[in-house]
This record gives structure tokens, C-alpha cells and sequence, in this order.
């Protein structure tokens, strides 16, 4: 045994989310090297609206899961993010949505508008005090060598912070998926931002080491904490499953099929790709629009059919991450929208990668990620988020899937050094290093 690891990720499965699949495949490459690993996250059941029972296949048996009650906060979120995947076929949500539901989602506007911001630093805290008893028992129970924590929720970095107290000082690294303070996908009041910036200034002072997915949110980190230093940060970005993607059989269809997979954001919202539909003529009829993930509300949905696009976008829910990548590998062209800033990128980016397909990058400024590796590694074509610019885009593509040149026109081939058990390797480096100060 190489060493033991004691990891808090809110997230794991079966909750599908991006730190979920993140740390699932951590742990397992991890395992596979030789580390001990304790997991410390919260218990859920097949209600949850990104429950993956198929997540909890391979994982490794010597893995120790310790859940604890999530917080009241869990079950609210989860009843306003209720379940949109009841059809497995294609089809939009429709006129009958139970009075229940409408229900629902009209409290998620109002905690999104009025009191998400009251939550420091996040809904998760509620978890807090339970993730904290038990964690303190793990902690006096068993002999790590490093403590690791996973935000978001950075609820989870306050818990690490804890149980490197708890265990007399045992190395700590907090991983990031996200900025924490100044997000831009999820601005805050000054008033938050400020209160934030503390708690999250004595975190950092006190982690051994930091993980970042991006060189500009390094940047950026260090820009807004001077007393960080350089050399205890590690750039370890979001990654994909070569497995997966390759046992994945493709979901295919006659039609041009556009797929988007995963939440919208703030500053990625697909209204404007959705006016461009509205200027591609004659091949609407021979285009659709799939869009896989939970939406919170209907907002998108209402905006694409007020334009008329009810037979060309359907939003069909959550559905299994096997199901999603199968969509993925199956589509004729992949729809990323990126973030402007150039401090963030989906993680669907490095899935896209691996699903093979031509993408079509909607960038919000020049220095947009995402577009920026589309561009780099020629995977597909970047364009700005102008409804005309992409409606021609839209078209360009549709012409060459028809005359079967699509795929000619990018490089599809293998990239591997998005892979999981790549990304792994680097992560065990800094678990060295920081084991070893």
C-alpha cells in the first residue's frame, strides 16, 4: 500500500455530476495504484434528480464509502430539481406538467432569485455538522497521510479545513472544479462576495496544496490571494473515460442531429443559438436539437417553442452517463457553448473530445476555452454568439453531413491527454509531493 486518502466529495456516485465523475475515476486509477481510499459524502436514493445507479458499477472493492444524512437543504433542492426523465423516448415536456411540478419550479425561481444567497457558501452547508461528526471519527479512527477535498459544493472545502485540524495537521489539498469567489457563472451581492472572500481566505492559507482544472483560474487565484505561491498549485484538468467511450455504441438517427449535454449556466445560456434556428430555412426539417440534462425550469423550453422550434429542440431530462455518451458518439455535430472570461470550461469539452464528433463551439469572447481547444486541436468550427454567424454555421455543417464530408473536414482521432488515467497520474504526483513535505 502506497498510502491512505481520505477524500469529502459531496458528490459521488450514484449522483452524476462533473466532481462526481471526476472523483469516481480518481479514486479508481488511484485504488489501482496501490492507495488506500476513504470516501467521506452524503447518502441519497433513486429520488435524487441525477441518480445513476450504473455509476456505482467497477468501483473499486477495496474503496471504503462512509455516507451521512445530506442536510435538509438536500431533499428541498431535489424536490425543485425534480426528475425529468420519466419518457425514455424523445419528446419535450408538455402542456400537462402536474400542477405539483409547476409547483416546484416556480419555489426554485424564488430560492434562485431570493435566497440561494442567504446559503454561506453554498446550500450544502446544511451537510456541514453531519459531515463534520463523522468525519471527526474517521479521522481519530484511521491513519491518513492526505486529506482531500472537492468543490464544488465548496461546503466540502470547509469540512477539509476542519479535518486538518481535527487530525493534528495531516496534509491537505483542495480540488476545484470552479472559482469560488467572483464566479461568473453565479454572481453574487458585494455583501456575499466579501463575507465569501474571508472564509475562503483562511481556507486557502491553510490548504497544503491547490488543484485548479485551468492555467487561468490559477491565474486568476493568484491574482486574488497574493499570498498563494505558485508552485503549491496543480492544473489537473476535467477529463473523460477512454473505457466508457470506447465500449459506447452510438446512438444514431437519419436526421442531422445537434446534441448538448449537461446543465446551462448563466453566461452559456442557449438563447441566442435557438434564434439562429430560426434562420436555417428549409433544412429545419431535416435538423433536431437534443438537449440532455435537468433543467430547473422551463425557461429554454417555453423560449424555443415561442419561436416555433416545439419539432426541431427536445429536451429529454437526465439521463444515465452510458446514455449520454452513447448520444454523444451517435451525434452528427456536438453544441458547446462556452464562458466568456476565459477563466472556466465545461467539462463536456474534454467528453466532446472523446466522443469523436465534430463540435460546433459557440464562444462568448476571444478568450473563451473552449473554443480555444475546439481551434487547437481542429475538432471542429468556433463561431460567435451571433444568431446570423451561427445560423450560417449551422447550415455549412448540415451541407457537408449531407454530401458525407463531414467528417473529412476535422480531426477526429484519438486524443489521450484528457484520458482519466492520464489526468490520475498527475494527481498522484501532487499527493506525493504533498505527502512527503
Amino acid at each position: 500500500m502506497k498510502g491512505k486518502l481520505l477524500v469529502c466529495a459531496y458528490y459521488f456516485p450514484p449522483i452524476g455530476t462533473p466532481r462526481s465523475y471526476r472523483w469516481r475515476e480518481f479514486v479508481t486509477h488511484l485504488s489501482q495504484k496501490g492507495w488506500a481510499i476513504d470516501i467521506l459524502t452524503i447518502n441519497t436514493n433513486s429520488k435524487h434528480s441525477n441518480y445513476d445507479s450504473k455509476l456505482m458499477d467497477n468501483l473499486p472493492n477495496e474503496l471504503s464509502v462512509f455516507r451521512t444524512y445530506p442536510g435538509i437543504m438536500h431533499h428541498f433542492s431535489n424536490l425543485l430539481l425534480s426528475k425529468t426523465r420519466d419518457n425514455p423516448e424523445f419528446s419535450s415536456l408538455n402542456a400537462r406538467t402536474s400542477f405539483r411540478q409547476k409547483l416546484w419550479k416556480s419555489l426554485f425561481k424564488i430560492f434562485e432569485k431570493k435566497l440561494r444567497t442567504v446559503f454561506i457558501p453554498d446550500e450544502a452547508v446544511s451537510w456541514l455538522p453531519f459531515a463534520l461528526m463523522k468525519g471527526n471519527k474517521l479521522v481519530k479512527e484511521g491513519s491518513y497521510d492526505v486529506i482531500i477535498s472537492s468543490g464544488f459544493p465548496f461546503t466540502c472545502h470547509i469540512v477539509g479545513f476542519f479535518l486538518k485540524r481535527f487530525s493534528g495537521g495531516k496534509p491537505w489539498i483542495a480540488d476545484y472544479g470552479d472559482p469560488w469567489v467572483y464566479n461568473p457563472s453565479f454572481p453574487l451581492p458585494e455583501w456575499r462576495s466579501s463575507i465569501d472572500k474571508k472564509i475562503e481566505s483562511k481556507i486557502l492559507r491553510d490548504a497544503n496544496r491547490l488543484i485548479f482544472t485551468t492555467d487561468k483560474t490559477k491565474e486568476h487565484y493568484l491574482n486574488l490571494y497574493p499570498f498563494l505561491k505558485s508552485e503549491n498549485i496543480n492544473v489537473i484538468t476535467q477529463g473523460f473515460s477512454h473505457k466508457e467511450f470506447s465500449e459506447s455504441i452510438p446512438e444514431r438517427t437519419d436526421k442531422f442531429r445537434i446534441v448538448y449535454t449537461g446543465s446551462f449556466y448563466k453566461d452559456e445560456e442557449p438563447f441566442i443559438f435557438f434564434d439562429a434556428l430560426k434562420h436555417i430555412g428549409q433544412i429545419s426539417k431535416d435538423i433536431e436539437v437534443i438537449i440532455v440534462g435537468n433543467m430547473p425550469n422551463d425557461e429554454y423550453k417555453r423560449y424555443a417553442d415561442n419561436r416555433g422550434l416545439a419539432e426541431i429542440v427536445r429536451f429529454i431530462g437526465f439521463v444515465p452517463n452510458k446514455r449520454a455518451i452513447s448520444l454523444q458518439k451517435g451525434a452528427s455535430v456536438l453544441l458547446l457553448i462556452g464562458h466568456s472570461g476565459g477563466i472556466q470550461v465545461p467539462g463536456k469539452t474534454y467528453e466532446y473530445i472523446a466522443a469523436r464528433r465534430p463540435i460546433l463551439s459557440i464562444k462568448m469572447d476571444s478568450a473563451d476555452i473552449a473554443s480555444l481547444i475546439v481551434d487547437r486541436f481542429k475538432r471542429g468550427i468556433s463561431v460567435e454568439n451571433d444568431p446570423l454567424k451561427i445560423s450560417q454555421v449551422i447550415i455549412d455543417l448540415y451541407n457537408s453531413w449531407k454530401s458525407n464530408r463531414l467528417e473529412s473536414e476535422f480531426n477526429l482521432e484519438d486524443i489521450d491527454e484528457f484520458r482519466w488515467d492520464k489526468l490520475a497520474d498527475n494527481l498522484e504526483r501532487a499527493i506525493l509531493e504533498v505527502a512527503g513535505a
